[in-house]
């Protein structure tokens, strides 16, 4: 007779870490203070891997690149959703990120992968080691002088004719997607935290340094980079594009000359 033990399925590692990440975010927000809506805002944002792989999938449709490529880096990589979407189309991925409980979880989630836990601001990878180097949801998070030397991190580690993702928020949003107050990020970097306070509903301020389109498209077109700017508004947003109102992001698509 089969043993009882021998009929039970194998366990799914990958699933398992999943409904543990899961459990771990929702644990994470309940500490947070932030308001109710805006905990469980955060909660299904971090846990939503569509949107990662709609990235992936939409760089390589709009640039008619080859799918499997070498190497491909996450700047700024947070728990790893962006590199899962990733690992598919290349030979190998490879992450970064300031936040030591952060690579803990990507290096969960995503087990054959290289992540390290270190600053942007010096990359710990050799000249032109990657075809294609990511960074969403990372530059408004660094003051305006390093986000220089990131861009120029980043151009030192990308391949000549490398290509790269970036993701950022648009200064002129109608709604500051981290605070979420009415035109809290119109005012400077410097002068608006009095404001975000005294309209927000959390006691949490998140401090961003957010640039214009063409502010963004300047930082990298000043390294030396070849840049597509394409308007890109958040989920559910969409529909303001047909009443001519400022993107809520600004997706870059840069590629290193020659």
């Amino acid at each position: 007779m089969t043993s009882e033990r021998a009929q039970e399925k194998p366990i799914d590692i990958s699933n398992q870490v999943e409904e543990e990440f899961r459990t771990w975010i929702y644990n994470q927000m309940e500490n947070q203070d932030y308001s109710e809506s805006k905990k469980l805002f955060w909660a299904q944002y971090m846990l939503d891997n569509s949107r990662p792989q709609k990235i992936v999938k939409d760089f390589f449709s709009d640039s008619l690149l080859p799918i499997k490529r070498h190497r491909a880096l996450d700047i700024g990589c947070g728990f790893g959703s962006l590199l899962m979407a990733l690992q598919p189309h290349f030979e190998k991925v490879y992450g970064i990120d300031i936040n030591k409980t952060y690579v803990q979880w990507s290096r969960k989630r995503v087990p054959r992968s290289e992540i390290i836990h270190a600053n942007a601001k010096k990359l710990p990878w050799p000249d032109e080691w990657f075809d294609l180097v990511c960074a969403t949801d990372m530059f408004e998070h660094i003051d305006y002088s390093e986000q220089q030397l990131v861009a120029s991190e980043l151009k030192r580690v990308l391949k000549p004719g490398g290509h790269g993702i970036i993701i950022v928020p648009n200064r002129f949003q109608i709604l500051d997607e981290h605070n979420k107050v009415l035109f809290g990020t119109w005012l400077p970097a410097s002068k608006r935290e009095f404001y975000v306070r005294a309209l927000s509903k959390n006691k949490h301020f998140d401090k961003c340094w957010e640039r214009t389109g063409r502010g963004w498209k300047n930082l990298f077109e000043n390294q030396g980079f070849e840049v597509t700017l394409k308007p890109h508004f958040m989920k559910g947003w969409n529909f303001l594009k047909y009443f001519f109102v400022p993107a809520n992001r600004y997706k870059l698509y840069i590629t290193r000359i020659l």
